[in-house]
Parts: structure tokens; C-alpha cells; sequence
């Protein structure tokens, strides 16, 4: 059955376990919020802010990105991990 037909929730394996772990804890802390608070971008916002985009690029350098050009393959390819520090999607890079 797929997911249409069932009520029940869909699950996101992740290979970067610790990484979506210590996402949920610093979510939950807000160690983030100052960041978002203080730091102002002037730049046009059409889907993601200027905070999303800061936050993927850390966590891509905390998954081992080598630069920016890697978050499509590490970040996007894994929803649980941009999911756990609260990311509503994952900016392109």
C-alpha cells in the first residue's frame, strides 16, 4: 500500500543519523535564534530567507561538504537532516 492509503506517517532514514540528532537538540535549545535575530541580510527573499540559507550551508559544511556546490548531494538528498534544524525545504545552492 502506499502512503495515499494509510494513515500512518512517513519515515525518513537518514545516514547521517547524529548529525539530524544534534539538529533536533540544537532546534529545541533555539541556539540558532540569536542568528536569526541579529544578523540582517538585504537580500530578496522568494522562497527561502537569507537564515534558511545560512543554516544549510552550516549544515552542509557539518555533513562534510566540501563547498557550497555540494548541498544538493548531501543536504537535499536527505530530508530528515534539513528537517531536524528546521528547515521548511532546502534552498538550492
Amino acid at each position: 500500500m502506499n502512503d495515499s492509503t494509510t494513515n500512518e506517517p512517513t519515515n525518513h532514514y537518514s545516514p547521517r543519523a547524529g548529525l539530524v540528532a544534534l539538529g533536533l537538540k540544537i532546534t529545541r535549545l533555539g541556539l540558532l535564534t540569536p542568528i536569526q535575530n541579529l544578523v540582517k541580510i538585504t537580500q530578496k527573499t522568494l522562497k527561502y530567507s537569507p537564515f534558511h540559507k545560512l543554516v544549510t550551508a552550516f549544515v552542509a559544511m557539518m555533513a562534510g561538504a566540501g563547498g557550497l556546490v555540494e548541498i544538493n548531494k548531501l543536504v537535499r538528498a536527505d530530508p530528515a537532516l534539513f528537517q531536524a534544524f528546521g528547515l521548511p525545504g532546502c534552498p538550492d545552492r
